[in-house]
Parts: C-alpha cells; sequence; structure tokens
C-alpha cells in the first residue's frame, strides 16, 4: 500500500463527518544493514512512512529536503559513526526526537545517549511492542511540539497586526517598519493625528518583539494632572507628598523588562522631562520622596500629534530628549490619505460590534455612509457603526436559516451634507430611527432593513 492510498485511508475513515487529512509521522532509519532497515520498516510501516538512509551523509541529505518525525540512528556504521552524526541531526532539527540503535546497551552507554540530546535508545535485536512503543511515544511529543509552535505563531499573529487595517501601499510599508524595528530594542518616535491609532502601532511592535511575555504599560501624559505625573511615571515612598500612606511603584517599575507605551510626550513639562532623559540615558529612576536609585530594563515608545521641533523652537520640548526619543521615527498615514482602506476597516468595526452584539452583520455597503464626506480617521468610524449592528435585524433565509443582516440604503435625494463631525450623529441616528414609526422617513443618510 503506498503512502498517498495510506493517506486517503485514513482521510476516508473519519466518519460520516467532515474528512480530515492527517498526514502519517515520517520515521527516517539509519543503519548500514539493508536487513535492519527492512525490519524496521516491517515494524514501523503500518503506522508511519519509513525513509531510509544507509549512512549519515545520506541521513543529512534526506533531513535537509523532507520533514522527519522521528529518527532512528544506529550508533556503529562504517565511516561516520552515529555518535558524530547525532549533532550534525540536531543541528538541522534540535527538536527531532533521536532514538540510537545499539547491540551495546550499557548503563554508560546510555548516559552519553542522553546527554549527548537523544531521545532514548534501543538494543539489538529489537522487542517489537518496545520499538513500537518508543517510536509512537516520541512521535506523539513531536506532533504536540509542532501545534505549540502552530498556537504561539497564531497567538503572535492574533495579537500582532489584527487590529491594524488596511492594505494601502503606506500601510504595508508600515508593517514591515514594525517587523523590523520590533527585533530591536531601539526607542521609537510615534508621529500621528489623533485617531489614527498610534497605540495599535506600539502594540503590535510589543507583541512582535522578544519582550512580548513581559507587561505592556500605556501612560497618557495628557490625561494625568501635572501634580500626578511624576508619581505615576516614577512612583513614590511613603510619606513623600500628602495622601502618600503607602510605597507605589510608578509605571517604568510596572513595565519593567516590557514596553512603556508614553502617549503625547509632547505634554510633559520641562522639569519631568529631565527625568525622562536620566531614565532613557542610565536605565535608572528615583521614586518620588526617595533616596536610592532603581535600575529598570524598559523599552521606551513614545508618541505625539503635535510638531517636536516647533516645540524646541518654542523652548517648550528638551532637545536633547528629543533625540533620544527620535531614534526610529514612524508616521502613521491618515485616513484621508488612504481612502481605500475605508471598507476595510468599516467592514473590521461592523464584525467587532456584531460579536459584542452576537449577531451577524452582512452585507455592510457602509461607503455609501461616508458619503459625501468621509471620516478623517478610524476613530470616528467606530461609534458610528456600533447602533448599525446593534439593530440589525433577523431575516429568514429558507426553513430554519436565520441571518441578520444590516443593509445601508444610498442617503436620501435632498440629504444634507454631512461633515466628518456629524459621521457618528448620522449613523447613530439609526438606532433611534428603529423606534420611530415614520423611521423611514428620518434623513440620516441610511436605513436598516
Amino acid at each position: 500500500m503506498t503512502s498517498e492510498q495510506r493517506a486517503r485511508k485514513d482521510t476516508d475513515g473519519a466518519g460520516d463527518g467532515a474528512a480530515v487529512y492527517r498526514p502519517r509521522p515520517v520515521v527516517l532509519a539509519i543503519d548500514d544493514e539493508p536487513g535492519v532497515r527492512e525490519s524496521l520498516r516491517l515494524i514501523l510501516g503500518d503506522e508511519f512512512e519509513v525513509l531510509e538512509a544507509a549512512d549519515g551523509a545520506a541521513a543529512l541529505t534526506i533531513l535537509g529536503a523532507r520533514r522527519v518525525d522521528v529518527a532512528l540512528l544506529d550508533v556503529r556504521m562504517p565511516g561516520e559513526p552515529g555518535s558524530r552524526v547525532l549533532p550534525k541531526i540536531l543541528a538541522i532539527d534540535e527538536s527531532i526526537p533521536v532514538i540510537l540503535i545499539t547491540a551495546d546497551p550499557h548503563l554508560r552507554m546510555a548516559v552519553d545517549a542522553m546527554k549527548a540530546g537523544a531521545y532514548h535508545y534501543l538494543a539489538k535485536p529489537f522487542d517489537v511492542d518496545e520499538i513500537l512503543g518508543l517510536v509512537r511515544q516520541a512521535a506523539q511529543q513531536r506532533g504536540m511540539e509542532r501545534e505549540l509552535h502552530y498556537l504561539r505563531a497564531e497567538l503572535d499573529r492574533a495579537h500582532g497586526f489584527d487590529q491594524l487595517v488596511g492594505r494601502h501601499p503606506r500601510m504595508v510599508r508600515l508593517y514591515e517598519v514594525i517587523a523590523q524595528v520590533s527585533q530591536t530594542h531601539a526607542t521609537v518616535l510615534i508621529t500621528a493625528e489623533s485617531g489614527t491609532g498610534k497605540e495599535l502601532v506600539a502594540r503590535a511592535i510589543h507583541n512582535q518583539s522578544p519582550r512580548r511575555a513581559q507587561p505592556f504599560v500605556a501612560v497618557n501624559l495628557a490625561a494625568i494632572p501635572d501634580s500626578l505625573l511624576e508619581s505615576e511615571l516614577f512612583g513614590h515612598e511613603k510619606g513623600a507628598f500628602t495622601g502618600a500612606y503607602a510605597r507605589k511603584p510608578g509605571k517604568f517599575e510596572l513595565a519593567h523588562g516590557g514596553t512603556l507605551f508614553l502617549d503625547e510626550v509632547g505634554s510633559l513639562r520641562v522639569d519631568l522631562q529631565a527625568k525622562l532623559l536620566r531614565a532613557l540615558q542610565e536605565r535608572e529612576i528615583e521614586r518620588l520622596g526617595g533616596t536610592r536609585t532603581i535600575q529598570v530594563d524598559v523599552r521606551v515608545i513614545a508618541a505625539t500629534n503635535t510638531d517636536l521641533r516647533q516645540a524646541i523652537r518654542a523652548r517648550t520640548f528638551r532637545e536633547d530628549l528629543f533625540y533620544r526619543l527620535h531614534v526610529v521615527p514612524i508616521g502613521v498615514p491618515p485616513l484621508r490619505e488612504r481612502k481605500s482602506d475605508l471598507p476595510d476597516l468599516a467592514a473590521h468595526f461592523l464584525r467587532k460590534y456584531a460579536r459584542e452584539f452576537k449577531k451577524d452583520v452582512r452585507e455592510p455597503r457602509v461607503l455609501l455612509l461616508l458619503q459625501p464626506v468621509p471620516p478623517q480617521s478610524p476613530r470616528e468610524i467606530a461609534p458610528g457603526l456600533r447602533p448599525v449592528a446593534r439593530v440589525a435585524t433577523v431575516r429568514r433565509r429558507g426553513a430554519g436559516q436565520r441571518m441578520f443582516s444590516s443593509r445601508l440604503a444610498q442617503p436620501r435625494t435632498g440629504a444634507g451634507h454631512f461633515g466628518s463631525a456629524s459621521w457618528t450623529r448620522k449613523c447613530g441616528a439609526v438606532a433611534q430611527a428603529r423606534g420611530n414609526a415614520r423611521w423611514r422617513g428620518v434623513v440620516c443618510g441610511a436605513r436598516v432593513c
């Protein structure tokens, strides 16, 4: 029976449900004796795809061209012995289980094999049940490692770029820059207008970086009162000021080992800019009211929607701090410069709110709502689409089939022009319109049916 026939058999045996193709694990038998290789094929051939190699060089060639799940390696072979082939196999794929085959089953041999990185060892002559059980166990471990690697990759993908929506060339370039800078520890300065997704870019950099398992701490410097800003960033000691009843770690300490995102860095007071500069230069901070320095390992990503060079000329921002932050500058294009991304953004938010309200909202003809003046940033799209998903109604499609639909119709003739500020009011009016008996007459630019 060929490997294709066995795979087809495995697929056909899935029952009446959906057929699932499960490729058989691949075992590489490395032995200079044809009889031994044939025995291994007869023992393992029903459950595994067995490849053969007569020496180490042939085995390395196969490993470089094929996926192998388990390797069976003879210790004593003419030419290069198995003890020298083993590290070369692990150099190609360090996670592959290698089972050594030996005619000298001594304890010392087992210890040396494990130290060299072998999965286990087998003694000649073979016990059929022992070799089957050992290879099954090794193949199962290999499969679990592959699945874990896949799930981790999916998790990285899901927390990496999925919130950044757009296929415009400038967005594609942004993804490339994120992928490059995420592998470094360099400080990043994100410059973009409000609502364009500066924090999403910062999170994408963190989630793609080696620090992704460590904290991501975001701070909006413009939203914190000046009197509390130093304590929030650097922490304070007990009794440092009125109301400081206990020691409090700052954001730098909370982000130790990870990433600290400083949004609206241009609003930072000049005196605190000096402390931030010292933290970036020396990688150490001092709590408010404290007397000792604290070492911190933090990657700083800053963001601003203002022109910091203009702020330097106005003497409201330190030039030396600017160059400390401006190691890797990243610009996020505003929505008005990538209007081709409007359908993707609208569909993204509509799917998000459809999941929130547990509805399957389909056919989002949202572009008709964006006329004649489209929203200026992704932040303006989301609030308008939330009520659209909420009021989507159930429609029947054949016997027993249900579907939620939210069709947005062409604005009425003679409807007033809506600027970007009225985008939310226009689309949000759908919710009130649904409760009105004469809702079709409401001039909101849309209707839900």
